[in-house]
């Protein structure tokens, strides 16, 4: 019985430092920009899933509810089309012209400055 408890054991040390190693690492974020966005898309969504990123206060640009934002705001690795809205006065939503592909790691660069003044 202990050396079945001892093949689990190594079996589980195995397993859990192959998947320490993985490549798709997520990427740290920068805490400096938590005084301007609130809330954001992360972790594992669905495919059909839209990116969002609220913001913690309105932004004085002049903008419409549902119209496509002109300014190019997200960055996606690998690339991704879609198209930006405002949702309301302090969200942004990328919708993907496309389903996103399942099991695949998307790391998005969103350009704050692009619509507010930042440091």
């Amino acid at each position: 019985m202990p050396l079945r408890l001892c093949g689990l054991f190594i079996l589980f040390c195995a397993f859990t430092i192959s998947s320490c190693n993985s490549k798709n690492k997520i990427a740290q974020i920068d805490s400096g920009f938590s005084k301007y966005i609130e809330g954001y898309t992360s972790g594992v969504i669905s495919k059909k899933n839209t990116i969002r990123i609220q913001l913690t206060s309105d932004v004085s640009t002049a903008h419409s509810i549902n119209e496509t934002i002109k300014e190019e705001l997200f960055e996606f690795s690998p690339s991704v089309k879609g198209k930006a809205y405002w949702t309301d006065e302090r969200t942004i939503e990328f919708k993907p012209e496309e389903d996103l592909e399942p099991g695949k790691l998307y790391t998005v660069q969103f350009h704050l400055k692009q619509i507010q003044k930042v440091p």
